[in-house]
């Protein structure tokens, strides 16, 4: 596989032909690594901001497991009350990696069990706190 080709300017055209205000974030992370705590809380803060707003959000990394997972993990126990039924610190890093892998397996995703990807991403959601 070769380097990835930039697609701000090919998302710009998207947006301007179909009118959805297409937004692009970035918030590079190392292959394989995690953010700092500060940088996964301003990742959840924009995340929370977009949604509030009534958008929807995709996230993503390339190849779709590691850090889409740290990522989606970390938001799930943040909003564990609401989005996974429990408020307890000990269970909701649980459920949320599980929920992670029922949704990949039911979108037929490859490797559902692995996402996050290493563990330091493991160790990042296990150690996330509710509302955090």
């Amino acid at each position: 596989m070769g380097p990835l080709v930039p697609y701000d300017e090919a998302l710009a055209e998207v947006a301007a032909e179909t009118g959805n205000g297409l937004e692009r974030l970035a918030f590079p992370i190392p292959d394989m690594g995690t953010p700092t705590p500060e940088t996964m809380v301003r990742i959840l803060d924009a995340m929370d901001e977009r949604l509030r707003a009534g958008k929807r959000l995709y996230v993503h990394c390339l190849g779709g497991r590691g850090r889409t997972g740290v990522v989606l993990g970390c938001y799930l126990v943040r909003h564990a009350p609401r989005l996974l039924g429990t408020d307890d610190p000990a269970e909701a890093p649980e459920r949320a990696l599980r929920a992670i892998v029922e949704r990949r397996r039911a979108f037929g995703m490859p490797f559902a069990g692995d996402s996050p990807q290493s563990e330091a991403q493991f160790q990042m959601v296990w150690s996330w706190r509710v509302g955090q």
